[in-house]
């Protein structure tokens, strides 16, 4: 059976939303990027295990994969229905809490995850992890180094946690961030 969380971003004056994950039945897990004026961007781990991230329907483009030149950037990973542990479904995403306003659109569905970002400081980045987890995963305290903010996990034979942090300078870790 297929199941979906919205991640939602709580403001001083609105909601918005951040991200939407659905693991459908057959178990590809997705992970769409709800950003304003962006062509459609979502990461997928698919139930055979390969990973890739599309931005408006197009593969994104490396050059870490075998022949060296710019190719879709397609990883394999253990298939999710094996996972007893944890395994990344996607890079780590951010935005600059003085732009959630601009960069996000306000949420027209219900939240099944609702961050409070009102208290962050607005030169911090709001950034979420979402991975597939099993049976052994425990629960995060920090992501490279920042403290969880808001944890929320779902699914049924594919599990998957959705973690929220800030990053600031006053941290001691990276995390990826896409200017838009």
């Amino acid at each position: 059976m297929a199941s979906s969380c919205v991640v939602a971003v709580q403001l001083a004056t609105s909601i918005v939303k951040a991200l939407e994950v659905c693991i459908s039945a057959a178990g590809d897990v997705y992970v769409n990027y709800s950003m304003s004026g962006l062509p459609e961007a979502h990461a997928s781990y698919h139930a055979s295990g390969q990973q890739h991230i599309k931005k408006g329907g197009k593969y994104v483009e490396w050059t870490g994969g075998p022949t060296g030149n710019f190719e879709p950037m397609k990883l394999s990973q253990m298939p999710p229905k094996q996972v007893i542990t944890r395994s990344d479904s996607g890079s780590p995403i951010g935005w600059e809490v003085a732009k959630l306003a601009s960069v996000l659109p306000i949420l027209t569905d219900a939240a099944d995850m609702l961050v409070d970002a009102r208290t962050l400081r607005e030169d911090s980045i709001l950034a979420f992890k979402v991975e597939v987890i099993g049976q052994w995963a425990r629960q995060r305290c920090s992501v490279s180094g920042f403290p969880v903010l808001h944890t929320h996990r779902f699914g049924g034979t594919v599990q998957v946690e959705v973690n929220a942090f800030a990053v600031s300078e006053t941290g001691n870790g990276a995390v990826w961030t896409e200017d838009f």
